[in-house]
């Protein structure tokens, strides 16, 4: 028997399990989609993969730190996406790129770099808003990142609280935002 998950391929699977690529060559491996030796072959080639998009995030960081080249750092992280240029995916692939920039610059204590780019965050989350228009899943996903920026880096919970109920809304089984809304109304004591 064939198995379901037999259509994926390493990049697929990649993604699916958040770009933790020794997983996903675990569960390939151990479906039987791919022999061991190709499984290393396809996690070298991965990790190289991995690295790159770390240096491009990082350059991109510093970029974004120094102030006068937001656009350049934007433009790096956007040569890493692997969607069709200003599709709803690629706004939204450009969104998670500045997402980790973002939460990089807030971990390193920079909270004025990581406002900045939640802003152009929310740019693309708005375009890919528009793009989506009557596709709920992505529209669900739109909406929780958005609440996800507003409430972690740019501090506003009232509108963050908003964008989880829109995702919830629009997909009732999305638990983390689900959970995000009952913890915001203070339904949750822990995160």
């Amino acid at each position: 028997m064939k198995s379901p998950f037999s259509t994926f391929t390493f990049p697929s699977v990649c993604m699916f399990m958040g770009g933790r690529t020794t997983i996903a060559l675990l569960v390939i491996t151990l479906l039987g989609l791919t022999s061991s030796v190709e499984a290393q072959e396809a996690n070298s080639d991965a990790t190289t993969a991995d690295a790159q998009i770390q240096r491009t995030l990082n350059d991109s960081k510093s970029l974004f730190r120094d102030g006068s080249s937001d656009d350049q750092a934007e433009t790096k992280l956007q040569a890493i996406s692997t969607a069709t240029a200003n599709s709803g995916q690629w706004h939204m692939e450009a969104a998670m790129n500045l997402l980790r920039v973002a939460f990089s610059c807030k971990e390193s204590n920079d909270l004025k770099t990581a406002q900045r780019v939640a802003l152009r965050v929310l740019v693309h989350l708005a375009l890919a808003e528009k793009l989506f228009a009557g596709d709920s899943n992505s529209l669900s996903s739109v909406y929780e990142i958005r609440g996800v920026v507003r409430e972690q880096l740019v501090g506003d919970t009232n509108q963050a609280l908003q964008n989880y109920q829109s995702s919830v809304k629009l997909n009732p089984d999305n638990d983390s935002a689900n959970r995000r809304v009952q913890l915001l109304k203070g339904g949750l004591t822990t995160q």
